[in-house]
């Protein structure tokens, strides 16, 4: 038993010199000594206080500058291991007292948990006087050191006996942690990573930084480096890591043999991640294609490691892996986001390097028969090392024979060493096989003759670890495993079921190691007659390894020259199908692709075995006669297209068959017709570089289809028509600009089944009401996305005449929510145009729903395309031809600004580059002011968008992406754009600059009417502006503003003050909330004041209205609120809704719109909930043109599904509504019949005829007598059944 004497001797002297004694268990200096004392010191206050505390450190942090936190959360522990004690609290209480978001306001009193040392009796108290904030601090009560921590536990036995517990299993803890570390990344440098060979014959290294830079640029947190066998994939992973200072590395077999992840490397990686405290590490886990065939069990044991790593910003992952193997992993590489990259086999540029170096590699390279050798610098290491006598090397067969017998076997060292070559066979396969059978790393130095073992290791054929030893390359064991296939089938002697018996001995691993055995006997035709022909055609053979055998085979790149001479024997045979399936089924490596929100798994087609079967069904005629199922030939091809390398003679063939299948389909015209070839067309535009002639022709028939009259051929035209679009890829746009415009204007206008007398379109831009639906994201549209970037004139042509078309057409539905903008063009003699336009229209392409979505994806890919071209070409002198051209043809040929905002971007963009480029559009004051709303969405406010998100939260509101990003460049507004001008243009910029404001000043007066447009034309004019130099770097520049003007500009100043305020009472009630307050009345309070902020200045409050609304939200479903100001809040709400159908803004989230319906249901006027009557049915019966009507219609009809009453009555409306428009329909024919006699009348065949109404007033003739305010009243009002 220990007395406390002793215990405090060893406390005293342990807590004394804490610091030192961990740095001196953690002689390297591998663990962080201030996360060890963190760590330590958790647990003392624990002992201390009486309390749990957690670490702040570990979640989410509500109180910055802290460590710890009692679980009570009222006690605040700041840890540190600084020298200057002092300094760190004073610091530490200015921060609390300057913290804007006041989240120490409940916080009384905080303490310091410090290593003792010389400037601790610098503190002083900060009381009284001197206290910094509302936080008292006193030395004696707030401070706690080591030396307190002394001082407590001689005079508390039992505070003694738990802390010298505590210390001593904590102090052996860390030396333990440290030395166990320490050996781990010895072992992994010296033993594992130090035994990978980087260079050819140990002096030339093949050069693949571009792809180590690029993998180290990426700084991906998990990696897999992916390549065939022997291509240097290890070798890629060590220079990636060589410069690192802690790696801990493994072979994958490691994990075969442990049941738990401490054992992998004797370490707690957990506790080991938590002590370095941000120092890197990285974990090296080589050659996975051995754990491939592994249980379950083990792949846990892998993504246990990922699962822990994960959760550590400082710790990365980076494993080695076969291609042919990493679909056992496709699990772990989707749940962790890990990046693949792909080693490929020696280039020509690398190989004409090593062929500058080595003499035999330049005569090997002048003989096709080595190519396939040359591919693997493996192979090249081993040829070059041993001086290998080619001319007996005829294929990589003969050279895995060679390394086989003289390199691993030893056999020129026979005499040498006075070893039998049998007993050293016999060694190595012992040591390959007893590891493949037993899953481990290696096997026991016991387990070998002593001899032996020094022989394999002098040669270089072993390598030893920590289990024992194993084959030092993994391609030894591979070519160990093909010598062991071959001797067995040679043994067999054509009783196969005896061959397949015993090679099954080696385990689980027996399907890996024979299709790789299987894809190697093809490359020679003395092997494929020998072992291939009798394992596919013997029927003796279980379907199982045949199965096996035909996946060798199709998998295999080096598979033609089987099905060259053995086409007749499949077709003859029956084979042709089974081979299909199998392909179909199996040829395929997975990849992971990850997205910016979500991984995908896609399968990667591979192997020759499609091209070969593609063509023996071309050759063949198979297609033609339906001996196989259409679909698994189109799903060879299809996925043949997916393939890295195709032949242009195979292309050809699947687009013959592809033709006949479309054909074929055609000659019956069903209704599912497009189901029938979707997939075969997809194959023909993806191959259209090779049936141009018979795609145009198609493409002809499609288009007469859809502009005739048979309506069966107009719906398959149609169908058809929208699937060419969907997936215009981008050889399509290059081939057939014209057909595909010609066909996108086609299906995106809203089709007219009739212009006869006295039509009126719905639509304002005559476009289809779904396209929302078609194309959910702006990248969804590969169309615009493709001709812009590939036939980039075309494509303006076509956009510059289609949108023109669209606002000409609105311009004659809607001409009061038009107005016509006048520029003026200084540089063409003043000469001036006239635009369509309106707010909306400049807001396109900044969110969505401004204008027709499909109006905003067009201007936006051209921006995006000219960016991107610009981009590549910036230093090229045609560029800026490039860029004039566009301004002109865009001035000159557009009839509406949504084109216009082209060349604001451009301009913005590159306003450095190409100054001036968009000085034009100053010239009309409208677009000056209407840019303020456009630059208004990129000034973020992170306090409001807070506020903003848990208003919305509240209100059960999930995050919404906009459609469009925006472009970080173009974040200034056009005002600003003309002052950037005059700083930093040339004197001819600067004077046309002058002269277009000249003009503004002229058309613009400085009154109270146009006080707010004059007011931006002085902030734009520089030239009587006050200049004020603040530092030697730095003046401030301010524009003259005089008379009406300036009173705007004083407004705006005080609206601003009162925004801020509103922002600050808006934190105070969520602050509130948190503490579950009722704070309906500072709700009620905020809204108003809100309000009255938002009517003020409509400009400078843009976004507000989103948070009114929000909050009107919240409040409407509070009781103890007068129904008075819900009534109030109803009405805003109401006529902001009112303003959208005006073609007006107003902003709210659509989604909310159901707490506004639900009103109906209290006590609010009558006459209020008539109102939120009549805009459900306006919103149900609204054709849906507009993206933001379209929106809240469809939260509506998501209500009305849950309110049976209220959809009662709004069916029941519109049934009535809709009897009184087809007597108005047949007043109107009849009217129409009187006067033309060969007028038709078809009900609900033929659009409204809205136009004769206007004519009979004009000819004061009796008009039709509507009942709709009668049914409104009756079915809408008071809900009649």
């Amino acid at each position: 038993m220990m007395y406390s004497a002793d215990r405090m001797e060893f406390i005293i002297d342990y807590m004394s010199a804490y610091k030192q004694k961990i740095e001196m268990a953690n002689k390297m200096g591998l663990l962080d000594s201030a996360k060890m004392f963190e760590l330590f010191a958790e647990e003392i206050c624990k002992l201390y206080y009486g309390v749990n505390f957690h670490n702040l450190n570990e979640s989410t942090c509500n109180f910055p500058y802290f460590d710890l936190i009692s679980d009570d959360e009222k006690i605040l522990v700041q840890v540190s291991t600084v020298s200057d004690v002092h300094q760190k609290i004073k610091k530490t209480l200015e921060n609390i007292r300057d913290d804007k978001k006041n989240r120490f306001a409940k916080i009384n009193s905080v303490y310091f948990f410090v290593l003792q040392n010389d400037s601790i009796k610098n503190i002083k108290d900060y009381t009284g006087a001197n206290q910094i904030g509302n936080i008292s601090f006193i030395k004696e009560n707030n401070l706690i050191t080591t030396q307190d921590i002394i001082n407590k536990a001689q005079n508390d036995l039992i505070f003694q006996e738990k802390l010298y517990s505590l210390i001593k299993i904590e102090f052996e803890s860390f030396n333990e942690w440290a030395r166990k570390l320490e050996d781990a990344l010895d072992n992994s440098k010296n033993i594992g990573i130090s035994n990978i060979e980087t260079k050819i014959n140990d002096e030339y290294v093949i050069d693949r930084h571009e792809l180590i830079e690029k993998m180290r640029k990426d700084n991906a947190k998990f990696i897999s480096v992916q390549g065939r066998e022997g291509v240097g994939k290890t070798v890629i992973c060590k220079k990636f890591i060589e410069d690192e200072n802690m790696v801990l590395y493994a072979r994958a077999e490691r994990f075969l043999e442990e049941t738990h992840l401490e054992k992998i490397w004797n370490l707690d990686i957990r506790r080991i991640l938590e002590c370095l405290n941000g120092k890197k590490i990285i974990f090296f886990i080589d050659a996975l294609e051995f754990i491939a065939d592994a249980s379950k069990t083990k792949f846990d044991l892998l993504e246990s490691l990922y699962n822990v790593v994960q959760k550590y910003e400082n710790a990365y992952i980076i494993t080695s892996c076969r291609t042919s193997d990493k679909n056992a992993f496709i699990k772990i590489e989707s749940k962790y986001n890990i990046v693949d990259y792909d080693v490929n086999e020696i280039s020509e540029c690398e190989l004409k390097d090593l062929e500058k170096q080595y003499p035999l590699i330049k005569k090997m390279s002048q003989d096709k028969k080595y190519e396939s050798l040359l591919k693997t610098p493996f192979y090249i290491n081993i040829m070059i090392k041993n001086s290998v006598d080619i001319d007996n090397i005829t294929d990589i067969n003969k050279f895995r024979e060679y390394i086989w017998n003289n390199i691993i076997c030893l056999k020129n060292n026979e005499n040498k060493y006075k070893i039998n070559l049998k007993d050293i066979e016999d060694a190595i396969n012992k040591i390959v096989f007893d590891r493949a059978q037993k899953f481990t790393l290696g096997i026991k130095e016991t387990d070998i003759d002593s001899r032996i073992l020094n022989v394999l290791e002098t040669e270089g054929i072993i390598t030893y670890n920590n289990e024992g030893i194993r084959l030092k390359y993994d391609i030894y064991e591979d070519i160990c495993f093909e010598n062991f296939f071959d001797n067995t089938y040679c043994d067999c002697k054509g009783k196969y079921q005896y061959f397949y018996k015993n090679i099954e001995k080696i385990g689980r691993c027996v399907y890996r190691r024979y299709q790789i055995w299987i894809a190697n006997k093809l490359l020679a035709k003395e092997n494929r007659d020998k072992f291939i022909y009798n394992l596919i055609f013997d029927n003796e053979i279980s379907e199982e390894w045949k199965k096996q055998t035909e996946i060798g085979i199709v998998k295999s790149n080096y598979s033609n020259s089987f099905f060259e001479e053995n086409e007749m024997e499949i077709l003859e045979k029956g084979l042709l199908l089974e081979f299909i399936d199998i392909i179909n089924l199996y040829s395929y490596d997975a990849k992971i692709v990850n997205y910016e929100d979500f991984s995908d798994v896609q399968l990667i087609p591979v192997g020759a075995g499609r091209e070969n079967i593609i063509s023996i069904v071309e050759k063949n005629n198979i297609y033609c006669k339906n001996i196989i199922n259409k679909n698994k030939i189109v799903k060879l091809c299809l996925d043949y297209i997916e393939q890295r390398k195709q032949k242009e003679s195979i292309a050809k063939k699947i687009c013959t068959i592809m033709q006949f299948y479309i054909e074929e389909s055609f000659k019956e015209e069903t209704f599912n017709i497009l189901d029938e070839i979707n997939k075969c067309l997809i194959v023909t535009f993806k191959l259209s570089n090779y049936c141009k002639a018979w795609l145009n022709t198609f493409f002809g028939k499609i288009i007469e289809y859809y502009n005739g009259t048979d309506t069966n051929k107009r719906r398959i035209a149609k169908k058809i028509i929208e699937f060419i679009i969907k997936n215009s890829w981008p050889q399509l746009t290059v081939n057939f600009p014209e057909k595909l415009c010609d066909m996108a204007s086609m299906i995106w206008k809203k089709e007219k089944e009739d212009n006869r007398f006295y039509y009126i379109e719905d639509n304002p831009y005559g476009l289809r009401d779904d396209y929302d639906h078609l194309y959910p994201n702006v990248k969804n549209n590969i169309f615009l996305w493709n001709i812009f970037r590939n036939n980039f004139w075309k494509g303006l042509d076509w956009a510059i005449k289609f949108v023109n078309e669209c606002v000409e057409k609105y311009a004659r539905n809607y001409p009061e929510n038009l107005m016509k903008i006048k520029l003026i063009f200084i540089d063409e003699n003043n000469i001036q145009r006239e635009y369509y336009g309106n707010p909306n229209m400049w807001m396109g392409c900044t969110e969505d729903h401004y204008v027709h979505n499909l109006l905003s994806d067009i201007v936006y890919n051209i921006k995006e395309a000219m960016i991107n071209y610009i981009d590549k070409n910036i230093f090229d002198k045609d560029t800026l031809k490039f860029l004039e051209y566009i301004r002109s043809k865009i001035y000159k040929e557009s009839n509406n600004i949504l084109l216009l905002t082209v060349l604001e971007s451009i301009g913005m963009h590159y306003q450095n580059e190409f100054p001036g480029y968009a000085l034009d559009l100053i010239s009309s004051i409208d677009i000056v002011e209407w840019d303020i709303s456009r630059y208004a969405t990129y000034l973020s406010n992170p306090q409001l968008e807070m506020l903003k998100k848990q208003i919305f939260q509240k209100a059960g509101i999930p995050g919404i992406k906009n459609r469009y990003s925006k472009d970080s460049k173009c974040n200034i507004s056009i005002e600003q754009y003309a002052q950037n001008i005059q700083i930093n243009g040339d004197s001819k910029i600067i004077e046309k600059c002058y002269k277009i404001l000249d003009y503004l000043y002229s058309i613009v007066n400085n009154d109270e009417e146009n006080a707010s447009k004059y007011l931006q034309i002085q902030k734009m004019d520089f030239r009587n502006a006050k200049v004020t130099q603040l530092d030697n770097n730095i003046i401030s520049i301010e524009a003259n503003v005089t008379g009406e003007a300036k009173k705007v500009t004083e407004r705006h100043e005080e609206n601003k003050l009162i925004s801020n305020d509103l922002i600050l009472k808006l934190n105070q009630y969520n602050e509130d909330l948190k503490e579950k307050k009722d704070c309906s009345q500072l709700l009620v309070n905020l809204i108003d004041e809100f309000i009255t902020v938002k009517n003020k200045d409509s400009i400078r409050t843009l976004g507000l209205e989103k948070i009114i609304i929000g909050m009107i939200s919240i409040i409407l479903h509070k009781d103890n609120v007068p129904i008075e100001k819900k009534n109030d809040y109803c009405i805003y709400w109401i006529e902001g809704i009112e303003q959208i159908l005006k073609n007006k803004s107003f902003e709210f989230e659509t989604s909310l719109i159901s707490n506004l319906i639900e009103q109906l249901y209290i006590d609010i006027p009558i006459e209020t909930k008539n109102r939120i009557k009549i805009i459900v049915l306006k919103f149900v019966n609204e054709s849906g043109y507009d993206g933001i009507i379209n929106s809240i219609k469809e939260e509506i009809i998501k209500y009305l599904r849950k309110d049976s009453e209220l959809s009662n009555s709004i069916f029941n409306t519109i049934i009535e509504l809709s009897k009184d428009e087809m007597e108005h329909q047949k007043f109107n024919a009849k009217y129409i019949k009187q006067r033309n006699n060969d007028f038709k009348f078809i009900p609900n065949k033929i659009p409204k005829l809205k136009g004769v109404d206007i004519h009979i007033k004009q000819e004061k003739e009796k008009e039709y007598k509507s009942h709709r305010i009668g049914i409104i009243e009756n079915y809408l009002y008071s809900m009649k059944k």
